[in-house]
């Protein structure tokens, strides 16, 4: 995540991968705000890792149908899925 505009975080990118460790989807989001703060010592993005990046509703549909039917294993999902302005039912995260 990347900080803008009203110290509000924003995707920059999203990373999937299953049970094995297998990468299902690695791509940066290019945020709709303007960027303040990238958060490089956290995130490790810079701006040059958002050159050419697409936005979240041009990757949402991809992501949304490789979460579909799964259970979702990580730290801070609320979080994660605030931010991704996603709903998920609370029996399918972990």
């Amino acid at each position: 995540m990347v900080m803008v505009e009203g110290y509000i975080h924003e995707l920059a990118r999203c990373s999937i991968v299953d049970y094995n460790g297998h990468v299902l989807f690695d791509e940066m989001i290019k945020p709709k705000g303007k960027i303040t703060n990238y958060l490089t010592w956290v995130s490790g993005i810079t701006p040059s890792n958002l050159k050419g990046a697409k936005s979240f509703d041009d990757h949402k549909t991809e992501i949304l149908d490789i979460l579909k039917g799964r259970t979702i294993v990580g730290h801070s999902l609320k979080n994660d899925f605030e931010v991704l302005k996603l709903i998920l039912s609370w029996n399918l995260t972990m």
